[in-house]
């Protein structure tokens, strides 16, 4: 059995265009909690590359949590000028989720 496609994952196009869930959808497939846990997750950097994208110029974080089911990731997407400025203390910045992705 092969390994199934991440809902919210990468379509067809590359991998850093990418269909992100709501919150709503990712409970809808998961729980509030396993999302609220995402939400709450340190973020660490994903080292997708943004350029030649529609979020060119941004830097891609995410958090994830899991439960015995599935695991929910939340994305978070902030200027890289931002994150530059920020240097090592990231607290600084603004994190509001981008979108979610349950696999």
């Amino acid at each position: 059995m092969g390994m199934q496609p991440a809902l919210g994952g990468p379509r067809n196009k590359t991998e850093n265009d990418m269909t992100r869930l709501t919150r709503e959808q990712a409970v809808a497939l998961s729980s509030e909690a396993t999302v609220a846990g995402s939400e709450a997750a340190n973020a660490c950097f994903t080292n997708r590359l943004t350029d030649g994208t529609p979020d060119a110029g941004m830097v891609e974080f995410s958090g994830s949590d899991s439960d015995e089911h599935v695991t929910v990731r939340c994305y978070y997407l902030i200027d890289s000028a931002a994150v530059e400025a920020a240097g090592d203390d990231l607290s600084s910045l603004v994190w509001t989720p981008g979108g979610y992705e349950v696999v």
